[in-house]
């Protein structure tokens, strides 16, 4: 499994063309082995639309970006000022509440990309799943996946966390859940960089 993770600076006088752009490539991107994509806003960032897209293995992968879906994608390029682009693997995924695929309606996602000190990567992962998944899980989250950059090393120091959520039990999640698993998974130990972002849903963008 291949997941790309895509950033793009839209301005706002070019929001609702960029929009009815995603619809249509939604419906473009559907080749064969593309298994999902979900895409929003993110909400602290009204300008950023973030797009993560999951292939089958590198193969859809490649067969994706030849494709003729691609060459329509220019006119969303066309839109956005800038964009940020990375590739993931995925370590581990769970599936939380919920054993089917869940709605894309008053949903959000949470990415966090972590860097890990020196050293720290074991204990950053045996947290991953004993304090963060399980708590998570608790908490209501749909699923959610853990990463490491394509193509990493062993000693590999970075880190992607995705997680769907209702929006409703997310709110709750950080009122209630999040202080806690905090200070049993002890980040300061762990973490030398974090860059967060949580996406609203666009139900039209997602498949």
């Amino acid at each position: 499994m291949l997941l790309r993770a895509v950033y793009s600076r839209v301005p706002y006088s070019h929001r609702k063309e960029f929009d009815r752009t995603q619809q249509r490539l939604c419906r473009d991107y559907r080749t064969p082995g593309y298994e999902v994509q979900i895409a929003g806003w993110n909400l602290a960032e009204k300008d950023e639309a973030c797009i993560l897209g999951v292939w089958e293995d590198e193969r859809a992968f490649f067969h994706f970006m030849e494709s003729s879906a691609m060459s329509s994608d220019s006119d969303s390029q066309q839109l956005m000022h800038s964009s940020q682009i990375s590739m993931w693997s995925p370590t581990h995924n769970f599936t939380g509440v919920t054993e089917s695929a869940p709605s894309f309606q008053d949903q959000v996602v949470r990415i966090v990309q972590i860097t890990v000190m020196a050293g720290r990567q074991e204990h950053f992962r045996d947290t991953l799943d004993h304090v963060w998944e399980p708590g998570m899980t608790d908490a209501g989250i749909e699923r959610g996946i853990f990463l490491e950059p394509a193509g990493a090393e062993e000693d590999n120091r970075n880190f992607l966390i995705v997680g769907q959520w209702e929006q409703w039990a997310h709110a709750r999640f950080y009122l209630t859940n999040f202080g806690e698993l905090l200070n049993k998974a002890r980040p300061d130990l762990d973490v030398a960089a974090l860059e967060g972002r949580v996406m609203e849903l666009e139900p039209d963008w997602c498949f």
